[in-house]
């Protein structure tokens, strides 16, 4: 499976993506912005787009405004597989630093995050509403991230994220 840019010709499969993943998805004009402003890379696979990742980069800092995968299609890699394209897309870019916020209590992500290097740098108190949780805030040193070290088993097409080589 690849990771290919989506473009707004997509937007039903991001909103049905969206929706599976999230109690409170975003609305389509949401998107349909977000798609305009950022980077967002995808995998498809028969049923549909499977897993996403979305980024916004300003000048060398970058933030990974979402990253989802189907419930289905979940404990396949493919999370993984999304998140190295992009990173492999800010290197390209020369970003240094990945910031995002994930939900103090989905640990499932959190450990995602961690496991992926990346480090706790800061705490929103009552960030999310519905349901009600505090933001944990967190970053990864792009240029240092053993994610793009060679022999850990990434290997990143950048055609994946429409650059040709």
């Amino acid at each position: 499976m690849l990771v290919e840019p989506l473009t707004a010709e997509n937007i039903n499969e991001i909103c049905e993506l969206d929706a599976a993943c999230f109690a409170a998805p975003w609305q389509v004009n949401s998107w349909l912005s977000e798609l305009r402003q950022s980077k967002v890379l995808g995998i498809k696979g028969f049923g549909g787009l499977l897993a996403l990742a979305s980024f916004l980069p300003v000048f060398d800092e970058a933030e990974l405004t979402k990253i989802m995968v189907l419930p289905t299609a979940r404990r396949r890699g493919l999370g993984e597989k999304v998140l190295f394209s992009a990173l492999a897309a800010l290197l390209d870019l020369q970003v240094k630093r990945l910031f995002l916020e994930v939900a103090e209590q989905n640990k499932a992500a959190r450990a995602f995050y961690e496991k992926h290097g990346f480090i706790i740098s800061g705490r929103r108190e009552n960030y999310y509403e519905n349901p009600s949780d505090n933001a944990i805030l967190m970053e990864l040193n792009v240029l240092a991230s053993s994610l793009l070290t060679p022999g850990t088993g990434c290997a990143i097409s950048h055609e994946a994220h429409g650059e040709e080589r």
